[in-house]
């Protein structure tokens, strides 16, 4: 994630020199790559014992909304041919394979070595978030041909919440006779019944007042039904659109192309923010994300915290407050006789620290005039210090240090103190790699 931002940084601050473009693209790399391998090789090694607290991955909440839903395995799903643990169904949490429907036969208590076969019909029951993450998953889709039927193109549609009023038409109606895609143009795909099971298939199940009802419609269903008395509730579920793997080449294509600009733009004059933008434009135009979906990704927290830390920097640079850092580290290195990489380790600790509490591009403006005025002093070499500088911003020891960071933190059942626990080591196997491999590839 680094290439893009690390590059034109390089470039912005003007201590490319005379070292070849592909050196400058590819140098976080050659000290990023040493990190990679020792750090997977500590994680497959320590993890087990420092995560020893953590609460199993399908831990679920009595008091969660379970729905029932039920999936079919397309015939030219990738799927077909693996078994349950190898297609990922066992991995989304808060989600419970109950049953296999296979040739009218069916087969409950699925093991995870059941091997999975075309026109499978599975039954889940589980948490919102992983019913609608199956729709994510490459050739399964619902289990009834109501969604094939449905009015307005498929990129258009979304998955919809609605609780079963006491005037509606469809009390103890089944799913199947109630007309339901002709009286709403919306399809039943799970039901959630507070405190009863719902046994059977979706189409036979008999609709109660107060059940929640998962659908799959278009994106005007809120505004039409807004004020139906035939629903109590109406919501719709964030970040359920459909995945349109039919675009996957493109945006597979249009991230080469992004690489390709990065790596040859300075001969012809292509800036890396503006290849990126290129790219990230052409995304939008080739239909690979929507409009609103490209709008909403840009984090404003993130832009205005770069933005303040980069004035920050400037001042910490114009107000002497850098030098006086700088005076205080070389006064001692001075004193202690310093050699440069016991130098470099302690800005990364520093840069470290910073990252915390901020961003680590943040961290890294706020660091980078200590980092040239001290490689100036010691008659130097700044590279070495600055791609340290990047690495620096590894962000392991808290859930929010960076956004993967929380991405797994509730979905895993991590606690706070498990990041610690596994970070800070982490953390300094990275340092200790980065200190030693940095002289190396650029030398004082």
């Amino acid at each position: 994630s680094y290439i893009a931002q690390d590059h034109a940084w390089l470039a912005n601050v003007g201590i490319t020199g005379p070292l070849p473009e592909w050196l400058l693209f590819f140098g976080v790399g050659a000290i990023g790559l040493p990190c990679v391998i020792f750090g997977i090789v500590f994680i497959i090694i320590t993890s087990k014992h420092l995560l020893r607290d953590r609460v199993p991955v399908d831990s679920v909440s009595l008091d969660a909304k379970t729905y029932q839903t039920e999936m079919i395995v397309q015939a030219d799903s990738p799927i077909v041919g693996s078994t349950i643990e190898a297609a990922g169904l066992r991995q989304l949490p808060g989600l419970f394979l109950s049953q296999i429907e296979r040739s009218g036969v069916v087969i409950p208590a699925v093991g995870p070595n059941e091997i999975l076969q075309a026109e499978d019909r599975l039954g889940f029951v589980g948490v919102l978030d992983s019913v609608v993450d199956l729709r994510r998953v490459r050739g399964l889709e619902p289990a009834t041909d109501q969604t094939q039927k449905l009015k307005g193109s498929s990129s258009s549609r979304t998955l919809v919440e609605v609780v079963v009023s006491a005037n509606s038409p469809l009390v103890n109606q089944t799913v199947r006779n109630s007309r339901f895609r002709t009286r709403y143009n919306a399809a039943i795909i799970a039901v959630h019944r507070q405190g009863a099971k719902v046994a059977g298939k979706i189409g036979d199940i008999r609709l109660r007042i107060g059940d929640t009802l998962l659908l799959d419609t278009h994106v005007g269903f809120l505004e039409s039904h807004r004020n139906d008395p035939d629903f109590y509730l109406i919501s719709q579920v964030d970040e359920s659109r459909p995945t349109r793997h039919n675009r996957a080449m493109i945006a597979i294509g249009l991230l080469i192309l992004m690489v390709g600009l990065l790596i040859g733009g300075s001969y012809i004059n292509i800036p890396p923010i503006l290849a990126v933008w290129i790219c990230a434009i052409l995304m939008v135009f080739t239909r690979c994300v929507g409009g609103s979906v490209a709008r909403s990704s840009i984090n404003l927290q993130v832009l205005l915290s770069i933005g303040a830390a980069i004035g920050l920097g400037a001042a910490m640079d114009q107000s002497g407050a850098a030098d006086t850092i700088v005076g205080w580290l070389m006064g001692s290195a001075n004193e202690m006789q310093l050699h440069p990489s016991v130098m470099l380790a302690i800005l990364f600790v520093i840069a470290n620290v910073l990252s915390q509490l901020i961003t680590p591009y943040a961290a890294s403006v706020l660091m980078f005039p200590i980092v040239m005025q001290t490689s100036e002093m010691l008659q130097i070499s700044p590279l070495a210090y600055v791609f340290t500088l990047m690495i620096a911003g590894c962000n392991f020891s808290t859930p929010i240090g960076y956004q993967t960071n929380l991405m797994v933190y509730g979905p895993g059942g991590y606690r706070f103190l498990d990041y610690a626990r596994l970070g800070i080591p982490l953390t300094i196997l990275v340092g200790a790699v980065c200190v030693i491999v940095a002289p190396l590839v650029f030398p004082y």
